[in-house]
Formats: structure tokens, C-alpha cells, sequence
């Protein structure tokens, strides 16, 4: 039995970038919706920066972090509150 195709001629399990990008927002997301602290590398991810920029972000106090055992720890609802003063804007 032969698999079923998507409209784009590739098989169903096969993700283009777009489609892979997509998911892993959802997931990391989720992990912020579920957590109250982030790692550096996750809120970057989330946020769509990169480190250094997150890192003027914590310096201006746009975004809350604590460090815990040498380990940057980044506020979910910081996070959140952030993303949500962009999308207002």
C-alpha cells in the first residue's frame, strides 16, 4: 500500500523549514505557558534573538532573569509580558 501523499508531493511525515519552525514555537510555547523559568538558549529561541540581545534585554530590565548555580534563568511571565507589549504595539 503506497503512502499517501501531502499537496506538495512529499510524504506526510516530511516537514518543510516553515512547517518545522512553526512546531517548535508551539513547543517552546508550551514550555514557557508551563514553567516559570526559561534557560537562556529557550527564551532566545522563543523570542526569536539572540544572546546578546536578550542579554540587553535583562540589562534594560525589559526581561527578568535570576541565576541559580552559575545558570542564567529567565522569567516565563517576563517573557510573556514582553512578547505581549511587541504584539501591542
Amino acid at each position: 500500500m503506497a503512502a499517501r501523499q501531502a499537496s506538495s508531493g512529499r510524504p506526510p511525515a516530511v516537514l518543510s523549514r516553515k512547517e518545522h519552525r512553526a512546531r517548535s514555537i508551539e513547543r517552546q510555547a508550551s514550555i514557557v505557558d508551563t514553567t516559570l523559568f526559561v534557560s537562556v538558549r529557550e527564551a532566545c529561541h522563543v523570542l526569536g534573538v539572540g544572546r546578546t540581545t536578550l542579554y540587553a534585554l535583562i540589562a534594560r530590565g525589559d526581561v527578568v532573569s535570576a541565576r541559580r548555580g552559575g545558570r542564567r534563568l529567565v522569567s516565563s511571565a517576563s517573557l510573556r509580558a514582553y512578547h505581549d507589549r511587541l504584539v501591542g504595539e
